[in-house]
């Protein structure tokens, strides 16, 4: 029989001693080691982890479109890709709009709108109607080849479809670029605060989205 103070204290004292189980930073469970007061104060005094650095903004703002898109008129269509089919500037008609074959200038020469519009992303649009034109003629090419003929020319059309396709690429290259280019102004017309905005820069692109209207 277990009396007394004296004996309750001796079992205590053989007793071993139990860790101290605390909960994690997180609050999420107990971790592995007894917690201290040392310890603490020796996590406290460690130095935290700083945050990658973020590149700042571009200083130019980028203009989004002040009107929603539009449903345009034949004739409207009409004159934009006709001015762009015939290389000038499908807002005004007018130019130069080339600084090489490969190149739009910055700007119309004329009224002033840059042929970007300020957007990184113009050149996916041009590509997707270039190779568009190319795939259009290249096949419409091959009908003609099997309607004409009785017999398939198959070493023409191995060697010369090929090498059609690499000259249309670089014929139709300036095109592509005014065909979206009046595809986008077909659907998003000019304001005249965008196009004054367009004359007050002389840079090609402007990414930040935070332009004061």
């Amino acid at each position: 029989m277990v009396s007394g103070r004296g004996d309750v204290g001796a079992e205590g004292r053989d007793a071993a001693p139990r860790p101290v189980i605390s909960a994690n930073a997180g609050g999420h469970g107990p971790i592995d080691a007894p917690t201290t007061r040392g310890n603490l104060r020796s996590t406290r005094g460690a130095p935290r982890p700083r945050a990658a650095p973020t590149a700042p903004p571009m200083p130019h703002p980028e203009m989004d479109s002040e009107t929603g898109l539009e449903l345009p008129t034949l004739g409207r269509t009409l004159r934009l890709f006709g001015r762009a089919a015939l290389l000038r500037c499908p807002h005004c008609g007018g130019g130069p709009v080339l600084a090489g074959w490969f190149t739009l200038r910055v700007k119309c020469g004329t009224c002033g709108l840059r042929l970007l519009r300020g957007e990184h992303d113009r050149v996916m649009g041009s590509v997707f109607i270039l190779f568009t034109l190319v795939g259009v003629v290249c096949y419409a090419l091959i009908a003609v080849a099997l309607a004409a003929t009785d017999e398939t020319p198959w070493d023409l059309l191995q060697y010369g479809l090929p090498a059609l396709a690499l000259a249309l690429v670089v014929g139709l290259f300036p095109f592509s670029k005014l065909l979206w280019l009046a595809f986008d102004l077909m659907l998003r017309p000019v304001t005249a605060a965008e196009l004054a905005w367009h004359r007050a820069s002389d840079a090609e692109f402007e990414t930040v989205r935070d332009a004061p209207r």
